[in-house]
């Protein structure tokens, strides 16, 4: 009797399983190819061209390993939390049983395409496409999306006291100005609850500002939002 009672569960469990399984695939393909035919990651998820899309950024600092002085480079870590809402998928969890989140790789849906404006070796964007944390989307259209990072970011470092420097972290669009392209944020500074600390410098700060700024190329503003990140050496002591 035990046994049976056991096969039984083991079949059940299986059952939901597969069953959650099915469903996770339909509502993938339901999202991708039927719901309003082929899903375009090129374009920008509003329904109307003009509405424009409102992209919440929130960063992490964990650790700031080097300050290369004689380059005015930083190396610092951390991740980028990104939500924004896809208008063109959305669903009902009674059509699905029950689902209400997915999880699912970058090239499925639409992305963001953010640069690290004062980026030291100029592959930020590169590697933010190649990395491997999952969107994580809810039912409602809602994209949540937290790239863990290493930047490398150019610095202001003064030549004659460089006791105290200036190691911004920039991020903004390339290509999409602001009228169509609202970035927000809604820290003052970056998160520091996770930091470690550095034996050589003291960050004495992580400041946030947002900007619009007009370029050269271009009639419309671009928004950047820059955390201004000042460090401080250690006295060393004898």
């Amino acid at each position: 009797m035990e046994r049976i009672s056991l096969l039984l569960v083991l079949l059940y469990t299986g059952l939901c399983s597969s069953n959650y399984m099915s469903e996770h695939r339909t509502l993938i393909q339901y999202l991708t190819k039927l719901k309003e035919g082929d899903y375009d990651v090129n374009a920008r998820p509003v329904r109307n061209e003009s509405t424009p899309l409102k992209l919440k950024i929130d960063l992490t600092l964990t650790a700031i390993q080097d300050v290369d002085e004689a380059s005015a480079v930083m190396t610092s870590s951390g991740w980028i939390s990104m939500t924004w809402v896809d208008e063109y998928i959305s669903w009902d969890p009674r059509d699905f049983m029950g689902l209400e989140e997915i999880r699912v790789p970058t090239d499925m849906f639409w992305i963001p395409d953010i640069y690290l404006f004062n980026d030291a070796e100029g592959d930020f964007n590169k590697r933010l496409l190649e990395n491997k944390q999952k969107l994580y989307i809810d039912y409602n259209g809602t994209v949540h999306w937290a790239p863990v990072f290493k930047f490398r970011s150019l610095c202001d470092i003064p030549k004659l006291n460089n006791s105290m420097v200036s190691c911004p972290l920039t991020l903004g669009s390339w290509t999409y100005p602001e009228y169509v392209f609202d970035l927000q944020t809604e820290q003052v500074s970056a998160s520091l609850t996770l930091f470690h600390g550095n034996p050589m410098w003291e960050l004495v700060e992580a400041k946030t500002s947002r900007h619009s700024t007009l370029y050269d190329c271009c009639p419309e503003p671009f928004v950047d939002l820059k955390y201004d990140v000042k460090l401080t050496k250690r006295q060393t002591q004898n």
